[in-house]
Formats: C-alpha cells, sequence, structure tokens
C-alpha cells in the first residue's frame, strides 16, 4: 500500500493513501535533523539514505523543505561490480560462468532505476536532480557548484578537500575506510573486463532506460 501511494492513480491512490504510519516516521525523522543542524550549526543536512520509498516519504509528509538528488551509474560499471564480487565470493573459476549474473544485474540495475525515476518524476520539477556518477567524477566542481546551487547553497572549494575533511557516515568515514585517494577518479574496469557478448547482453536489457538517463550504449 506504501508504494501504491506514489505509483498508483486516481481511486488506488487515494485508498492506498489511508495507510500513513509513515506520518509519525517523518515527524520523528524531521526533529532528528533539526537537532543535528542545531549541533552542527548549520541550515542543510544531506540525508544519503538509499531507500526511494523513505525518500518519497520525507518529500509528503516532513515538516522541513526537501529537495532530492537522484544519482545514477552507467548499468555496464554497475555489472561489472556484481560480476567482481560474484567472483571474489566464489572463486576466479567463476568468471567463466558469469551470463546468469550478467543478465541478472542488469535487469536488476532497470528495475530499481526505473521504480526510483517513477518515484522522482512524481515531484514538481524543481525539487529534483538527476546527477550522474561519471559526470561528478569527470568534472567534479562543475557538477558540485550544480548540485549546491540546486539545494540553494553557494559553492565553497573545501568541497573538493575530501581528504582533510572530518566528515563521515555511519557506513563508511575518510574516503571509504581511510584509503589514500589523491584525485577523484572514475572507475572504468569494466571496459576492459566485460566480454562482448556480455555487453551485448547489458545493451538488450538496459538501453531504453540508459537512453533516458543520458547513457549511451
Amino acid at each position: 500500500m506504501r508504494r501504491a501511494q506514489y505509483t498508483s492513480t486516481g481511486i488506488v491512490k487515494r485508498l492506498a493513501s489511508v495507510y500513513s504510519p509513515q506520518q509519525r516516521w517523518m515527524k520523528h525523522r524531521a526533529d532528528l535533523a533539526c537537532r543535528i543542524a542545531e549541533r552542527s550549526g548549520v541550515s542543510t543536512i544531506a540525508d544519503i539514505s538509499k531507500d526511494y520509498m523513505d525518500m518519497r516519504d520525507v518529500y509528503e509528509y516532513s515538516s522541513l523543505r526537501t529537495r532530492v538528488m537522484f544519482i545514477t551509474r552507467d548499468c555496464r560499471a554497475n555489472v561489472w561490480s556484481q560480476v567482481r564480487i560474484h567472483c571474489e565470493t566464489h572463486g576466479a573459476d567463476a568468471r567463466e560462468n558469469a551470463g546468469d549474473v550478467v543478465a541478472r544485474s542488469s535487469r536488476d540495475w532497470v528495475s530499481v532505476n526505473r521504480r526510483i525515476l517513477r518515484a522522482v518524476e512524481g515531484l514538481r520539477d524543481e525539487d529534483w536532480i538527476h546527477v550522474r556518477y561519471e559526470d561528478l567524477c569527470r568534472d567534479t566542481m562543475s557538477s558540485m557548484t550544480r548540485v549546491l546551487q540546486f539545494a540553494g547553497l553557494e559553492y565553497d572549494e573545501r568541497v573538493l578537500d575530501f581528504e582533510q575533511s572530518v566528515e563521515h557516515t555511519i557506513a563508511c568515514n575518510r574516503v571509504r575506510f581511510g584509503g589514500k585517494m589523491k584525485a577523484i577518479r572514475e572507475d572504468l574496469a569494466w571496459q576492459d573486463e566485460l566480454r562482448g557478448d556480455e555487453l551485448q547482453v547489458i545493451t538488450e536489457i538496459c538501453a531504453p532506460l540508459a537512453t533516458r538517463l543520458g547513457y549511451s550504449l
């Protein structure tokens, strides 16, 4: 029912809206954000939750002004990441028989991003922005300027000083658990690792949505 509130229309949407415990959840979440902002002396909080349903709940029910950033990554890079994890788990020999992983990961990429796109397209145009991982890597300054302007913030050179930053999330700390990184680089390993037949499978499954999202396969 929760999903139907944001993806359905007409009577189905109205009936689904009767279920709304998330109003209480979002009140608590807004209270927490306000306390964090007050303690940190800031006016804006970035919530990096990846659950698109949480995103819609926050947008619909939070008392705070909410804007949404939809971040995508090239489907080929995403699929290669899943193949690599599969091989690390099952051994190098698993690479020769990774066709099922390629197809499944391609379908997952389409399914997840299609749902998120449908969710954000239900927002006001001025309240969401699409950002590609590749653009962040290739032209970090321009991409971050665009993101900050969207959030109503001024550009600050410190946003690129990630190595010295003390900010961190619960899941990660400085540059993914303290790894040394002198520059932001796009991970292009998929170009060398994915075979022609695997790329063909990815294209067949992902091309329509990938094109909508600005990727050329």
